[in-house]
């Protein structure tokens, strides 16, 4: 909610890096409390998906700036698997996590999360705008038999 919003703030404000564990520690309550609120009152379930993208994307920017670049691809990997996110916020989440990723592992170490973003995602619109991102970098690499069968199946 709004409260933990303001809390995660504060905390990252006068914390800084000086306290990581217990900033986490803030991350992951204020995660659980809108998940929960998200599963109890399905009315306000998209205020509350609201709360949680912001809530994942201010954690992850949270160890981009202070903690670790790989906690941060785990950051954005939870938000990929949370099911009170709507699609399109899990679809961004992928693409974040798909850049992070390659920064860290290279292209090649984006594949698995191309491929499950494709699986997981049921949107047309979302899968052929993951797919042609995989295509094209499978195509970058000079895997054209995979880029065309990336391709074939999102089609």
């Amino acid at each position: 909610s709004v409260l933990w919003l303001r809390y995660i703030l504060d905390a990252v404000e006068h914390f800084r890096d000086l306290k990581l564990e217990r900033t986490r520690d803030i991350f992951n309550a204020a995660l659980h409390s809108a998940m929960s609120d998200a599963d109890r009152a399905p009315r306000s379930a998209q205020s509350a998906a609201l709360y949680l993208g912001l809530i994942f994307s201010q954690f992850a920017e949270f160890e981009l700036n202070y903690g670790a670049d790989r906690r941060a691809l785990r950051v954005y990997a939870r938000a990929c698997d949370c099911v009170q996110l709507t699609e399109a916020e899990q679809c961004a989440f992928f693409k974040l996590r798909i850049v992070l990723a390659a920064r860290l592992e290279g292209l090649v170490g984006t594949r698995a999360i191309f491929e499950k973003a494709i699986a997981q995602l049921r949107s047309p619109q979302h899968v052929l705008s993951i797919a042609a991102e995989f295509g094209h970098i499978e195509a970058s690499l000079g895997e054209l038999q995979r880029a065309r069968a990336v391709m074939k199946h999102a089609a």
